[in-house]
């Protein structure tokens, strides 16, 4: 598992209190914890728009162009069988219009970022 200020997760005590990256995967020690974190905001994105429309995961699954099981597994954050990309289609197949834009780092001396803009929500996945 991962480290937290140079502490072995299993070392800590229950009380004690960590202050997180922004990344809870990265805090957890799972690899590839950007791209985790990116196919979660992505995730939770779609379910919220699938169950907006209160219908049934069935017909999630004929929009979404899969079998009702993979919707179960999305709507679940069972996200291992999705790639980015995929859930990118799945936000197009849903009349969302997705953008990728990409731009020098706007600050100096910090590091390049991946971010979603969602509406007006913004979530920064690595930083």
């Amino acid at each position: 598992m991962g480290h937290r200020d140079g502490q072995a997760a299993d070392d800590l005590s229950d009380d004690e209190v960590f202050f997180g990256s922004g990344n809870v995967y990265a805090d957890l020690g799972f690899d590839n914890p950007e791209e985790m974190s990116l196919k979660a905001t992505l995730a939770y994105r779609i379910t919220t728009v699938l169950r907006q429309r209160k219908i049934p995961q069935a017909a999630m699954g004929e929009i979404l162009g899969i079998p009702q099981p993979k919707v179960s597994c999305l709507m679940s954050g069972k996200l291992e069988g999705f790639s980015v990309e995929r859930l990118l289609n799945f936000l197009v197949r849903l009349d969302h219009d997705v953008e990728i834009e990409i731009k020098r780092r706007s600050v100096r001396g910090k590091p390049a970022q991946l971010r979603i803009l969602h509406d007006k929500d913004v979530t920064v996945v690595t930083s």
